[in-house]
């Protein structure tokens, strides 16, 4: 990204092979403007001096199309582009004084065209770098220090039973495990402990999210035994 310019809501910035095609540059707001009309030629004329602005500021860049997107078009996956050269004509007219705004929103908004982002957001998972791995022996030492970090943040410590550990590549310790409630009784509980040593559990805010982003469907080694002997914990395994 090689500026960004701020205009009230909207947000242009200059990128690269956006929608599967050339260079861009991408306008988005938070706020929802293109389902409706009066708000997407508000949205569209404010993209117009934004570009300006952008295209000034990188002059080495070569503009091919602007993209404009909000919340709601953003979660359907499309965005609507408008080709460069068409945006560069009305920011001249403008100026020069041949071109109302009227007729620019006009002009733009025929010049508008529907296009999928779907393609361009699956080739950036395809391309995100993979997490980097983590030596064997250090794994274990993680995992076997959260093990007992985990054990000593229960309400009754002594009645920890570790249930399954699994450690992944990145260092990522995955936890199952039973202890006690307030209650008395045996509640089962998951714990995540990241290659930092952070660690979230079950009754924690958003653990539902660190469980399915660090450990859901993943795979890694089991070293439930080792971890637990390693631990302390040899002999309280759970059934």
């Amino acid at each position: 990204m090689n500026t960004l310019l701020d205009y009230t809501t909207t947000v242009c910035a200059t990128r690269g092979a956006l929608a599967g095609k050339g260079r861009a540059v991408s306008c988005a707001t938070k706020q929802a403007m293109l389902d409706d009309e009066k708000r997407r030629k508000a949205f569209v004329l404010t993209a117009l001096g934004a570009v300006g602005k952008v295209t000034r500021d990188t002059p080495s860049f070569q503009c091919e199309d602007v993209l404009l997107a909000d919340t709601a078009t953003a979660e359907r996956g499309i965005a609507y582009r408008l080709p460069c050269s068409k945006v560069k004509d009305l920011q001249r007219g403008m100026y020069d004084g041949t071109v109302s705004v009227e007729e620019a929103w006009s002009q733009a908004a025929s010049a508008l065209k529907e296009v999928t982002l779907t393609s361009t957001t699956q080739s950036r998972k395809q391309s995100a770098p993979p997490a980097p791995s983590m030596d064997k022996e250090t794994r274990f030492q993680l995992a076997v220090a959260g093990a007992k970090s985990l054990k000593e943040a229960m309400r009754n410590p002594d009645s920890f039973k570790l249930v399954k550990v699994i450690t992944l590549d990145d260092g990522t310790s995955c936890y199952e495990y039973r202890a006690q409630n307030g209650f008395g009784g045996m509640d089962v509980g998951r714990a995540v402990v990241t290659p930092k040593g952070r660690i979230s559990i079950s009754d924690s805010d958003g653990f539902a999210s660190t469980w399915n982003k660090s450990c859901a469907n993943k795979s890694g080694e089991d070293n439930t035994w080792t971890v637990g002997y390693a631990a302390g914990l040899h002999g309280i395994f759970g059934d």
